[in-house]
């Protein structure tokens, strides 16, 4: 189901198995970009979420316990309707042998070490996401 949405108001997917992290995250991004959020709790549904409603921009949280998260990404970056959605990778600090390098080898656009500063994310979010005119 496609939501309602203002014509300017960016359509973010955010996958976190972390219920913290992702009301922290959909409240930066409805406070900070009036955008509207689905959450998913891991990336099994994410292809399907995308082809069901495009999002502006994808975030996942990489987890080493879920090495299918890169290859959800790789196949996302493969299909041709979803190639364009930016991915912003999020990784704890500690997680070996998930790197940032890693993440932008597998097509994340861009990168995030947690813990993060919100201003770098934001900053992130805002060099993501596509420019509206």
């Amino acid at each position: 189901m496609n939501p309602v949405r203002a014509v300017h108001s960016p359509l973010f997917v955010l996958v976190d198995p972390v219920e913290t992290t992702r009301e922290l995250l959909r409240v930066i991004l409805t406070d900070e970009f009036a955008g509207y959020v689905t959450q998913l709790t891991d990336t099994g549904l994410l292809l399907t979420t995308l082809h069901e409603a495009r999002a502006d921009l994808v975030i996942i949280e990489f987890d080493t316990r879920r090495p299918s998260d890169l290859d959800v990404v790789r196949r996302l970056k493969a299909d041709p309707e979803l190639t364009d959605i930016p991915i912003l990778g999020l990784i704890a600090w500690a997680q070996q042998p998930v790197t940032c390098d890693v993440l932008l080898a597998a097509g994340c656009s861009a990168c995030c070490a947690k813990p993060f500063e919100v201003d770098q994310l934001i900053s992130q979010i805002r060099e993501l996401l596509p420019s509206r005119s």
